[in-house]
């Protein structure tokens, strides 16, 4: 076939014809396209050129992007780095050998798979637009192109190593500007010049007039169908427009195309199908079937992205390709799914309801309350004289005799002609506050179901409510209802199971039927929400549930379908049975197509985005079967429409190929040969994988990838291999496209793999075999060699052990003796070390004795040390270390002296000795025979036991004692924080009387004493202070009192010449002034009046502290104290504009309070809104109850009280940052005020306020009793 970009040279003269302008046809219904451009991986948007590839891969040349090879997945590009002659390829062609010929401006390219080789430089070449390669039946390869100064034919052929140029030696197409050079329907060589055709038969050129010579003006051809009919387009000589033809055998035929007009017809082709697809120039792509003598255009109005197609190309799965001008390439694969989407008119996205009625009219009800139609391929858009959403979601459709329709959402039924459209709930017997979930219509009348009132009848002119309250069902709140073939009425609940209602026929009408109600367990469904019923042909009853899947009811049994038995979801929205029996059901994931028999569930096929299922999830109940037996889904991006017919399985395999071997996961460069790692016969010249492959023993790690070319969705294409020789089964299936063999032993293995598609037709088993070679140690040879040395060395061995078995039995002898003597001393040795352990354990013991005796002394000192803490006076402090230290250790003597700066001397009260308790000692710190000094002054404990001895050799010291001199001492210093505080001293009459864990434990008494000690002094300075600030607060007292008494005097002295001058101005203001001297007596009666503010705060303020609010309960009623108080404030509210918004809860209408002081708190509030609130503004009041007290809550709109404020919020003489938005004053204590008081009558005043969101306080108050007993009942009866 020639190529579309070429013939868009050759007819050149069409581009401009007025007749090429085809009918303006609108298609509101879309079809499957699945496009394919920058963003998918192609490299460029203009596609010139499309081929097939032996291995079933596409091939796309592009204007400027190079070429590229797509395997329905992935793109792989080559370019001039890669060796291609030109990035702008005008044409792609396989020759009968495997090479790809790419045309180029003035060159061309051959394409081994590994390697390119360019043309250029050839005569005749230059500035020629190479746009159409072919072959003929002698595997001759030809170029045809145009050269682009002259606008003439050019035309080669390759013989050998040249180029021959035909249009210079050819006879019949010499001197010619104007030819097709073409291969015909039998690979002959044909030229199509004038009137004439010629065709190469026998190596001879044979002339033929075409049977249509004389009747045209203009004639193109197009192509071949698979029948061999040639196939032209011709401009009549007297008509306007064009015509297609058939030529066959001299026959000639026009061809009347329904809906070709005046379309101009650029290429022909015939799918696997028998369809003819016919590209249109400017105008998309039309579906010619012969057998029913229909068309269908494809355009940018229903699917494709521009209606300027370049080129068109079948691939091997009968998909058509189109190259598109700027939009890459589309496919159009699935013609099951067509889609109404906002595109074509519809007004939402959200499509909840769809029915066909008689008039051919698709009405569509979407989430919103719209109603739309589509009639004539056109979405016509109700105009309702209402808002739609006083309609709402709209869930179902049902048509009356006279052809009106009615239309049902929650809030009722209407009735429309198409035009108009009422409400008629009163006319079918629905009161107000009935709900409506579904309806069903019948031949004598109307089903409806209701979410709160149950089922609902209306029969000439009758209603009749089936629910809980008459005794029909178990519950009222009906989701679904599905008639069956037997008259049965099936009604869904949510989450109750279901209900079979049976009707009776009774002929005599003033009785009227009968009905019997069956309810099923709802644990039959596994307390499922039965969203939609459907019957099969069989009379099985299938329920869509939400959430646990499908269920079949066969009259006895519910039977569960779940995912695992091939449902995309287990979460269905709708079901439905077509013409033939299936079940459609739909669902998020998309929507199952279900092949059902007697005896249940055979097949199940999923359809979503890749099938051309628009927005893919579904909606509850949005489905319906029109008069053709096509099945329509609402889902949230439309409508789309299913034709059960066009869904036909994809019989074509996926096409497999080995495509890399990998070792180690890395790539290696099979091109350089083989290595001492691997051998190999040859490589596949278009993979590079190599054959006849040979690994060494250590290149065990395999990794071989592979592809499986499906293009109607590739996506669904799932794998599974198995290695011969390893694998005893198959793999699991899966969509990864590489396997990987790790640690194999030597031996030869085959690989097979194999792929399915979207409908489960698998491949044949593709084979890859290759062998791991063993080491060499692990051949024959090799053992036999290991096998003979191991022999010899057994036999040397032994000989060998036995000349030193003789050698050692002689040695054997020597060494007896030798130990023996040995043995002998080591004895010896032994009882000297037992002696020496012996004294060691005796001394261990010692160790023991002295650490339990440590830990008993530790377990008492922790004792002390609380009680010695817990004492705040020095006196008592050193009482309790002289009455708890023989705890920690045995002495006849303690002591505690304390420094004295003064004297510079350790001043020691209270010591003990024996018992009794020694007089007041002072010893100098200059005394340098005194240990106690020396402790003092060198800060270093002394241990000393056996001072006697000592003192009469060496040591002149002496310790502080009575009488009899000790000989065991222990003096510890005691500091704090650097300072230095006294010495500790413990003594015994007796030698040896301390260990150094004793020196230990007194350093830990000395530190707790010192610590002690300090917190004593810190305690009486604490004490002094405190004297100090009674003091001042006491004169502090007396000072606010005498202020309080003072501003009283004040305020009140003042208050009656500001009463006076306030009448004053009331007088003056009436006194018929002229303007300015009115304007003057406002702005005095202005300050006045906030004088007289100020003065009634002060005197609140003094009140309240002098604590003489008097409260005078009684039971107020909230609403009429508010209402009085908005009263007071009219004036203000109108200046401003500002409007009050009430809300009084029930059971909160009296509180306990002083009228008069929640008077002033609602005022102060009041007040406080309208100073802050904006002018247009709302200040809404509003009664609560919260945690059993009546909540007033007062909220403005504006500015709002910043963190910071709110601190400060209830302080006295405190303003706030935000500021009065019409200049008011305010003197800071209003809220002040507010909180005295309502914490006086036993209540609770706060704020909530976000910046820029207005403030809101809140006041709460204890209820009265009667009030409460009101608010519990309306609890009680549903109403709080």
């Amino acid at each position: 076939m020639l190529s579309q970009h070429f013939f868009t040279y050759i007819r050149f003269g069409i581009i401009f014809s007025l007749f090429l302008i085809g009918q303006n046809i609108l298609y509101a219904q879309r079809h499957h396209v699945r496009n394919y451009s920058l963003e998918s991986g192609l490299p460029q948007s203009e596609v010139e050129a499309m081929t097939i590839g032996m291995d079933s891969s596409l091939w796309f040349g592009t204007n400027g992007g190079g070429l590229t090879r797509f395997n329905g997945k992935y793109f792989k590009t080559y370019t001039k780095k890669d060796g291609l002659a030109s990035d702008v390829v005008f044409d792609a062609f396989f020759d009968s050998k495997g090479t790809l010929w790419t045309g180029h401006r003035g060159k061309i390219s051959a394409f081994d798979g590994r390697n390119f080789t360019v043309y250029e430089d050839i005569p005749g070449f230059e500035d020629v637009h190479f746009g159409d390669i072919f072959e003929d039946n002698q595997k001759r390869v030809y170029f045809q192109g145009v050269h682009m100064s002259s606008k003439a034919y050019k035309f080669f052929r390759k013989d050998g190593d040249k180029f021959t140029p035909l249009h210079d030696t050819q006879a019949e197409i010499k001197g010619r500007d104007f030819f097709y050079a073409y291969a015909d329907v039998d690979k002959n060589l044909s030229f199509f010049v004038g009137d004439t055709t010629y065709v190469e038969r026998d190596g001879k050129m044979i002339s033929q007039l075409s049977p249509l010579a004389g009747r045209f003006s203009s004639m193109w051809l197009l192509g071949y169908d698979n029948g061999g009919k040639t196939w032209l387009l011709i401009r009549p000589k007297k008509e306007h427009g064009f015509k297609v033809y058939t030529v066959l055998d001299g026959k000639v035929e026009e061809v009347k195309i329904p809906g070709l007009g005046h379309h101009a017809v650029t290429n022909i082709l015939e799918d696997k199908n028998g369809i003819i697809w016919l590209t249109l120039f400017k105008a998309g792509v039309m579906a010619y079937d012969r057998k029913t003598g229909t068309s269908t255009i494809y355009n940018e109005k229903n699917g494709l992205p521009d209606n300027d197609i370049q080129g068109i190309l079948l691939d091997h799965e009968n998909n058509i390709w189109l190259s598109i001008n700027g939009h890459g390439v589309s496919m159009l694969t699935n013609f099951s799914f067509q889609s109404v989407t906002q595109a074509d008119g519809l007004p939402s996205a959200l499509v909840r309801s769809i029915f066909h009625d008689s008039h051919d009219r698709y009405w569509f009800g979407d989430a919103n309350g719209n109603l739309s139609y589509l009639k004539d391929e056109k979405v016509h858009v109700m105009s309702l004289p209402f808002n739609p959403m006083k309609i709402g979601i709209i869930r179902s459709f049902a048509e009356l005799p006279d052809g009106d329709i009615l239309v049902q959402s929650i809030h009722g039924i209407w009735r429309t002609d198409g035009k108009n459209i009422r409400k008629i709930n009163k006319e079918l017997g629905l009161d107000k506050e009935t709900k409506v979930s579904f309806m069903e219509s019948d031949s004598q009348g109307l089903w409806i179901a209701s979410i709160n009132k149950g089922l609902i009848r209306h029969e000439n002119g009758k209603t009749r409510y089936f629910n809980k309250e008459s005794g029909d069902l178990l519950y009222d709140n009906v989701e679904s209802i599905k008639s069956d073939s037997k008259g049965n009425l099936w009604i869904g609940y949510w989450g109750e199971g279901v209900s079979r209602l049976t009707v009776n026929q009774n002929p005599v009408a003033e009785t009227g039927n009968s009905y019997e109600f069956e309810h099923y367990n709802p644990a039959c469904l596994h307390d499922s929400y039965v969203i939609q019923t459907t019957e099969d042909a069989h009379g099985n009853i299938w329920m869509a549930t939400f959430g646990n899947g499908l269920v079949r009811f066969d009259g006895k049994d519910f039977i569960h379908y779940k995912e695992k038995d091939g449902l995309s979801s287990e979460l269905l929205y709708s079901i439905i049975k077509d013409n033939d029996n299936n079940l459609w059901v739909g669902n998020q994931q998309g929507i199952d197509l279900i092949r059902v028999d007697s005896s249940g569930l055979v097949s199940v096929k999923n359809y979503g985005e890749n099938e051309g299922v628009v927005g893919v999830e579904t909606n509850a109940t949005a489905n319906h079967i029109d008069h053709d037996g096509a099945v329509w889904f609402g889902t949230i991006k439309g409508a789309v429409k299913a034709v059960p017919g066009n869904s036909k399985v994809n019989k074509t395999p996926p096409a497999v190929h080995i495509t890399k071997v990998k070792l180690f996961y890395k790539f290696v460069d099979w091109d350089k040969g083989p290595t001492n790692d691997f051998e190999f016969d040859s490589q596949d010249r278009w993979t590079g994988v190599p054959r006849g492959l040979c690994l060494d023993h250590d290149q065990n790690h395999i990794t071989i990838g592979f592809e499986g070319i499906s293009y109607k969705v590739p996506e669904k294409v799932r794998y599974q291999w198995k290695l011969e020789g390893f694998d005893r089964d198959w793999s699991p299936l899966t969509h990864y496209t590489h396997a990987v063999y790790a640690n194999l032993l030597a031996g030869s293995y085959l690989f097979k793999v194999r792929a399915k598609n979207n409908d489960g037709i698998w491949s044949e088993v593709v084979e890859y075999p290759f062998t791991i070679e063993a080491a060499w140690w692990t051949r024959p040879i090799s053992k036999l060699i290991f096998m003979s040395l191991f022999f010899f060395a057994i036999l040397g061995a032994f000989r060998w052990r036995t000349q030193q078995l003789r050698l050692r039995q002689k040695q054997l002898k020597d060494e007896v003796k030798n130990r023996t003597l040995q043995i002998r001393m080591k004895n010896f040795e032994i009882l000297s070390k037992n002696l020496e352990l012996e004294r060691q354990k005796t001394e261990i013991s010692d160790k023991a004795d002295e650490l339990a005796d440590s830990y008993k002394s530790l377990s008492r000192l922790n004792a002390l040390e609380r009680g010695i803490m817990s004492e705040l006076k020095a006196g008592k402090i050193v009482d309790t270390v002289y009455e708890k230290v023989n705890l920690l250790l045995s002495a006849d003597v303690l002591m505690i002296g304390l420094y004295n700066h003064e004297k510079n001397s350790i001043d020691i009260r209270g010591a003990i000795e024996k018992g009794e308790k020694l007089p007041f000692i002072s010893i100098s710190l200059d005394d340098e025979n005194s240990l106690a000094a020396k402790c003092f002054k060198e800060q270093k404990a002394i241990l000393i036991n056996d001072f006697k001895h000592k003192q009469n050799e060496e040591d002149n010291n002496t310790p502080v004692t009575e009488g009899e001199i000790t000989d065991s001492i222990i003096f510890v210093p005691m500091h704090l924080n650097n300072r230095k505080m006294g010495i500790i001293s413990v003594q015994s009459f007796q030698p040896n009387a301390f260990k150094d864990h004793h020196v230990d434990l007194l350093k830990n008494l000395s530190i707790c004493t010192q610590v002690a000690l300090e917190n004593a002094e810190a305690y009486k300075a604490i004490e002094k202070q405190n004297e100090k600030i009674e003091e001042q607060n006491v004169a502090l007292r007396d000072l606010n009192q005498e202020k309080n008494d003072l501003i009283g005097m004040v305020a009140h002295d003042l208050r009656n010449p500001l009463t006076s001058a306030l009448t004053l101005c009331g007088v003056l203001k009436d006194d018929g002034l002229d303007e300015d001297q009115t304007e003057c007596v406002m702005v005095i009666d202005k300050a006045l009046r906030r004088m007289n503010d100020m003065i009634e705060n002060i005197l609140d303020i003094k009140a309240i502290e002098s604590q003489k609010i008097n409260i005078d309960w009684e039971s107020v009623n909230i609403k009429d104290a508010v209402n009085e108080t908005l009263i007071g404030f009219e004036g203000s509210l109108e200046r401003k504009g500002i409007e009050t918004v009430v809300d009084y809860t029930a059971g909160c209408s009296s509180i306990s309070v002083d009228r008069n002081l929640f008077t002033q708190v609602v005022e102060n509030l009041v007040s406080n809104a309208i100073k802050f609130s904006a002018n247009g503004s709302k200040i809404f009041l509003a009664t609560s109850i919260i945690n059993g007290r009546c909540v007033l809550e007062i909220r403005d709109q504006g500015p709002g009280i910043s963190d910071h404020d709110k601190k400060q919020l209830f302080m006295k003489y405190k303003r706030l940052s935000a500021k009065p938005t019409a200049g008011e004053s305010s003197t800071g204590l209003g809220l002040s005020i507010v909180k005295k008081y309502v914490e006086a009558m036993g209540g609770q005043v706060w704020c909530e306020s976000e910046i820029k969101q207005g403030a809101t306080f809140f006041v709460a108050f204890a209820i009265c009793e009667l009030d409460k007993n009101l608010s519990a009942t309306s609890h009680e009866n549903g109403l709080g």
